[in-house]
């Protein structure tokens, strides 16, 4: 090994580990910090910590509906009414779904459905009126409420942007709620940009709901998106944000460093090909979130310990 090689790659561990060590003392880094500390894991592995145990819940996938008003620039899974793969599940299929999952030994019930779909598609909002329901929400809350009664699985739901009043009614039937951030960046709103059509996405609009989640005490689940047109500096701020949020209400028990990767039939991928998430990236803004809030709760199988095990295994097999 060249002696400058190794002089500049301890100047990059000692600092690097100086920053790391704040960080665990619970002092917050400048932002410009975490934006150092970011381009310093691309080629310095943090120390990690070998996990003791890693636990998961075994859960089935109900998209109660796919139909959804947003039309999100990397979204594959919104479809129009009259595309043949548009579906939304009656309440007889989610409990037949729901009785097999359960057979299978699983514990929660993840429901997944587009945003206010009715206020776009008058056809959906008569299939609505048919069975008595005024909105989605009311339509999911019955659906949960039927889990509830017929099953021992416990729902949990990703129903895109709600109301104070929405939450608190589907509070009363669900073990826990999501919505992503995605990003706070209000740039990604603008022409061209990932969420252009999309007035659910409105960052203010989410961490609202979010708060307010914390205010009712519901067990929260969020994240980021990485690679749909943010920029590193952004990233930071959103999970910035999230931890000024739990520090306040304490409710998220899970946040998601979700990546994106462009699909050939998507016309927007252009752009997303400029900055898509790589696997490498993906890992550097988990490593980073570990940094900015070692207190956040994730889900099971992305423990705050493991976010450094996955880094360091990455680089790894990459050197190998």
């Amino acid at each position: 090994m060249k002696p400058f090689y190794f002089c500049s790659r301890f100047r990059v561990v000692l600092y690097a580990e100086e920053l790391l060590l704040k960080a665990k003392e619970g002092k917050s880094l400048a932002i410009d910090e975490y934006l150092e500390l970011y381009e310093l894991f691309k080629s310095y592995t943090p120390s990690c910590f070998k996990p003791s145990l890693v636990t998961y819940s075994r859960k089935v996938f109900i998209p109660l509906t796919n139909l959804c008003r947003d039309s999100c620039g990397y979204c594959t899974f919104a479809k129009k009414p009259w595309e043949s793969s548009a579906k939304t599940y009656t309440i007889s299929e989610v409990l037949e779904v729901v009785k097999k999952a359960e057979a299978l030994g699983c514990k929660e019930a993840l429901f997944s459905l587009g945003d206010k779909p009715e206020l776009v598609y008058p056809e959906y909002a008569e299939f609505l009126k048919k069975m008595g329901f005024k909105s989605t929400i009311e339509y999911l809350i019955h659906a949960c409420d039927q889990v509830n009664k017929s099953s021992a699985l416990l729902p949990h739901v990703n129903p895109g942007t709600l109301s104070w009043s929405q939450m608190k009614e589907l509070r009363r039937v669900c073990a826990s709620m999501g919505v992503m951030l995605e990003n706070v960046s209000e740039r990604l709103m603008e022409k061209g940009m990932a969420h252009e059509n999309c007035p659910d996405k409105h960052p203010r609009a989410r961490l609202a709901m979010i708060k307010a989640a914390g205010n009712l005490r519901i067990p929260f689940t969020t994240g980021i998106l990485v690679g749909i047109g943010e920029n590193v500096r952004e990233r930071v701020e959103s999970l910035l944000a999230l931890r000024a949020i739990q520090e306040q209400f304490g409710h998220i028990q899970e946040v998601i460093i979700q990546n994106f990767r462009p699909k050939r039939e998507q016309g927007w991928s252009a752009l997303m090909n400029q900055t898509r998430a790589t696997f490498l990236r993906r890992f550097r803004s988990q490593s980073l979130c570990w940094v900015i809030s070692p207190r956040f709760k994730r889900r099971p199988t992305l423990r705050a310990h493991l976010f450094m095990n996955i880094w360091s295994a990455a680089f790894r097999i990459l050197a190998e």
